[in-house]
């Protein structure tokens, strides 16, 4: 990450690594959820991105499908999916 970015958006804890400052952080909500449960996925709406890592790999043809669905109404126009680069929708 270019230093210019680090020190705009991250401050260097006394153990040296990086933690994000408390004005980035307030306006973060980073949460544990279960996709396969509409209980703990139906207050997400409007996310401006989504982070998925070694999730899908885990699924069936119908789980991706479900899984990529609730991904694509939970985000907000001109939001993002991050995926891994072992995540697809297909094997």
């Amino acid at each position: 990450m270019p230093a210019t970015l680090r020190s705009k958006y991250f401050v260097t804890r006394p153990d040296g690594d990086f933690q994000i400052s408390t004005g980035l952080r307030g306006s973060i909500e980073f949460s544990l959820v279960n996709v396969v449960y509409p209980l703990q996925t139906h207050r997400f709406r409007v996310l401006d991105v989504i982070f998925c890592r070694n999730l899908l790999i885990y699924f069936d043809d119908t789980g991706r499908r479900q899984t990529f669905e609730l991904f694509f109404s939970a985000l907000a126009p001109g939001a993002h999916i991050c995926l891994g680069l072992s995540e697809s929708l297909s094997r």
